[in-house]
């Protein structure tokens, strides 16, 4: 009797590992990596919820959550990475800003310098501006969702996702689009984490001040608004943001190289995806250029030696920022030269550089590379 018993619950036994081992080959495996430090995290029952949330997918996707390390910085995401690495995930989500995003595929690259073998990618929006969800195609909440909903706006990401995995068996299946980041390289060091930095966008002079700044306050919308009259009202911060680096810039692609000369550079932005922000009453639209010249290319947009007045009025009249619902016209002023094909930028500074990677900011006095990564497969949900 007590045998016969035991050979049942072995049986049993048995029968629950070999199902449970199909269940992990048949399902999709998602590896999600959290931000300790992010707001939205930190809130009360916040971590809970989205545990629960996942449990709700139990028997349908294998969702491995993992927290970084209490660091900013690339290496505080290579533990998770690793963990993915190991379970072979197909999906890897972020459950932070763009920023601390930037870190965690800057360590991705850490690992894998030339990007191959990278799992699938997705933003599940758990800052302020969500640029990689919103240049992926990944949708947002409606008005009515974000004012009644339930479910915080990273919540309610992270179950499209979830029960778009649910229905296919085999990541192969999912719809993807190709993406590519920005590689900056500081020759000689930036003065956070080394030499290479990955994001969607690099910028420096007025807009790298004004995003830095803007980061510093943490109020969202109603930051823009309120910078904007400080500068206006408080020398000390106005001669802070029209603080412009003296640099010589080269760019370069296929066909041509360009030297835009040396001088002081008010506004350089560099991009490789839809930079869209919202700012309340404006928006910052900078295109994307995927598709353009086989995916290999940053779109640079510069301003050299012009009248701070002259450039703020074209900023808000012109293409950079546009009034909702309606489109921006080209903007004007000879020296802000648009150019969407360059595969190459070349920085040389003059002193100390000051710049942001996407949210972050950093500094260098030497030579600056911006390139493009090879195209990184992102999800999207249509």
């Amino acid at each position: 009797f007590i045998n016969h018993r035991w050979e049942d619950g072995y049986i049993k036994l048995t029968k629950r590992l070999l199902i449970s081992s199909l269940n992990w080959i048949f399902m999709i495996r998602v590896g999600l990596v959290a931000n300790p430090r992010s707001r939205r995290y930190m809130k009360r029952g916040a971590k809970a919820r989205l545990e629960s949330l996942i449990g709700e997918y139990d028997r349908k996707v294998k969702v491995i959550l993992r927290e970084a390390d209490d660091d900013p910085s690339p290496e505080a995401y290579d533990a998770a990475l690793e963990e993915f690495e190991d379970r072979d995930v197909h999906l890897l989500g972020y459950l932070s800003g763009d920023g601390e995003m930037s870190m965690g595929m800057t360590q991705m690259f850490n690992r894998s310098p030339n990007g191959s073998g990278f799992p699938i990618i997705f933003s599940a929006r758990g800052g302020t501006v969500n640029v990689q969800a919103n240049a992926a195609g990944l949708p947002d909440r409606t008005l009515y969702d974000s004012v009644f909903g339930e479910e915080t706006i990273t919540e309610f990401t992270l179950r499209k996702v979830l029960d778009e995995c649910a229905r296919h068996q085999s990541d192969e299946e999912l719809e993807t689009v190709d993406r590519t980041l920005v590689h900056v390289h500081a020759r000689e060091g930036n003065d956070r984490n080394g030499k290479d930095v990955y994001g969607f966008s690099f910028s420096t002079g007025i807009a790298s001040n004004f995003l830095r700044a803007y980061e510093e306050l943490g109020w969202g919308q109603p930051a823009a608004f309120f910078l904007m009259a400080r500068a206006i009202f408080d020398p000390s911060f106005r001669k802070r943001m029209l603080e412009v680096p003296h640099i010589h810039v080269t760019a370069r692609n296929n066909h041509q190289v360009y030297d835009y000369g040396e001088g002081n550079f008010n506004l350089l932005i560099a991009n490789s995806m839809d930079v869209t922000m919202n700012l309340g009453l404006w928006e910052l639209n900078q295109p994307m250029i995927q598709g353009i010249n086989d995916k290999e290319a940053i779109r640079l947009l510069t301003s050299q030696d012009v009248s701070i007045l002259d450039l703020l009025r074209e900023v808000f009249s012109g293409r950079i920022i546009k009034k909702k619902g309606k489109e921006g016209i080209d903007l004007q002023i000879p020296d802000i030269v648009p150019r969407d094909i360059y595969g190459k930028v070349t920085l040389e500074p003059r002193g100390r550089l000051s710049y942001m990677v996407d949210a972050d900011p950093y500094q260098t006095e030497g030579l600056v590379e911006l390139s493009t990564t090879r195209p990184i497969p992102y999800l999207t949900l249509s």
